[in-house]
């Protein structure tokens, strides 16, 4: 009699068991991210598209997937799943653009497009002896550009500010752009970030024709990734009363 109770049970178990329906999990939804690429060089001239290393990184810096675009410029990023990223777009000679934030949120069959990408070689201008003179009612600003402006290629310099010594284009509070030898920095410009008495910091880089930025999504500083790498010598001055 018991053994015939414990089949009964096990019986029992058994039929619940088969009739438990499995948690079916859904493949997570994905689509292709594609677009196209507008190269330049620094004096703003169209150039080849190609050779660009195109790669979409989720929030934590993870490559979900990448491309190279063609003679066309066309890139395709396949099979990034739902989420928000920030796309890296670089190429020798030219410093590292990120679109961000992007957000894939449409699934297939169509591929999502981007608008076209225009991408500025970096500077291969330099900023040297930077200095500033104080003038009355603006700082003079002083400096090399190697090289040099001339009738067909003007040259300019973008200065970047702080109230810290380690100023630097990614470490900045304000910037002031398209600057030749000679140009100012008002005052008025000045006390509009920085205290009146306080002593900030100012360096320079080369800067193109096309003064493109993006913001970083990490830092959230405003890069201008068209600037020469080198930086200038820091000045040090102190913002008139």
């Amino acid at each position: 009699m018991k053994n015939i109770l414990h089949i009964s049970i096990i019986l029992i178990i058994l039929i619940i068991q088969s009739c438990k329906t499995k948690e079916i999990v859904p493949p997570t939804p994905t689509n292709n991210v594609a677009g196209f690429v507008q190269a330049y060089t620094e004096n703003g001239t169209l150039t080849n598209n190609d050779g660009f290393s195109v790669k979409i990184q989720d929030k934590d810096g993870k490559s979900i997937a990448e491309s190279t675009t063609d003679a066309l410029g066309r890139f395709e990023l396949k099979n990034v799943p739902f989420g928000t990223y920030t796309i890296l777009f670089d190429k020798q000679g030219y410093n590292t653009y990120k679109y961000t934030p992007f957000v894939v949120e449409v699934e297939g069959p169509e591929a999502i497009f981007l608008n076209t990408i225009r991408l500025t070689a970096s500077s291969i201008t330099e900023v040297s002896n930077l200095s500033f003179i104080a003038r009355p009612s603006y700082f003079e600003v002083k400096q090399t550009l190697f090289p040099a402006s001339s009738s067909t290629q003007r040259r300019y310099s973008i200065i970047f500010a702080s109230d810290s010594p380690d100023v630097s284009k990614e470490k900045y509070k304000v910037n002031y752009y398209y600057l030749s030898d000679g140009d100012g920095i008002s005052y008025s410009d000045l006390k509009r970030n920085f205290a009146a008495g306080s002593t900030i910091y100012l360096v320079g880089y080369g800067l193109t024709d096309n003064a493109s930025s993006y913001v970083d999504p990490i830092s959230l500083t405003r890069i201008f990734y068209t600037t020469n790498a080198k930086p200038s010598n820091v000045v040090s001055l102190v913002v008139p009363q």
